[in-house]
């Protein structure tokens, strides 16, 4: 009987220190991962991983502007259309129809009409490249009035384009009489294409397309 009770206690005692050695065991395991675990995070928040940054195509949105009456648009404005974005790249293209130009008289047709034409004369004639940049700005034609082109600069500007103009050689032959011409210099990149024996008329700001 002695001897049947002292071998149940070694067992018990047995089983209580294996108990107790894996516990410790357990929580000597916790406390390793735990210290590891602190010391990641402040080798992460010491040196942080370097930011990929993306590669942007501008700092701003080059912007190329070509407006007109439109009444209607001709082939010289497409071709023009198209060496100016063949020339400046720009990330987008706003072709806007006026309502009336100020130094035009009235146009014999229709804005609607105008709009619809302007779009398949010229965005629709576009090279698939930038006819993908392309589209219709109606503002001028919704104001339903003569529209200055420092207004449509001055509201796009706000928008932090960078604005690049294009313009036939006898609208830059009329510069004189644009309205605010130095605000307009001062606010956009100017371009043209001047037929021979046109270029000595075009102010030295603009710079001259292939064509």
């Amino acid at each position: 009987t002695t001897s049947s009770i002292s071998a149940g206690w070694m067992v018990r005692a047995l089983r209580e220190s294996c108990g107790f050695a894996f516990a410790g065991a357990t929580a000597a395991a916790r406390s390793a991962k735990t210290r590891k675990a602190r010391r990641i995070r402040i080798t992460l928040t010491a040196n942080p991983p370097p930011v990929k940054r993306t590669k942007r195509y501008n700092a701003a949105v080059k912007t190329l502007l070509f407006g007109g009456s439109f009444d209607p648009p001709h082939a010289g404005h497409a071709d023009l259309l198209r060496a100016a974005a063949e020339r400046i790249r720009p990330d987008r293209i706003l072709v806007v129809p006026a309502f009336q130009a100020p130094l035009k008289g009235a146009p014999g047709a229709p804005a609607a009409d105008r709009r619809k034409m302007a779009r398949l004369g010229l965005v629709e004639s576009l090279p698939a490249r930038w006819r993908r940049r392309a589209c219709i700005d109606s503002s001028e034609l919704r104001s339903k009035r003569k529209v200055y082109t420092i207004e449509t600069v001055r509201r796009l500007k706000r928008d932090g384009m960078e604005l690049h103009c294009a313009v036939g050689s006898d609208s830059a032959a009329s510069w004189p009489r644009w309205k605010e011409r130095k605000s307009l210099e001062s606010s956009c990149l100017w371009w043209t294409v001047a037929r021979p024996g046109d270029w000595g008329r075009v102010p030295k700001h603009f710079s001259r397309l292939p064509g």
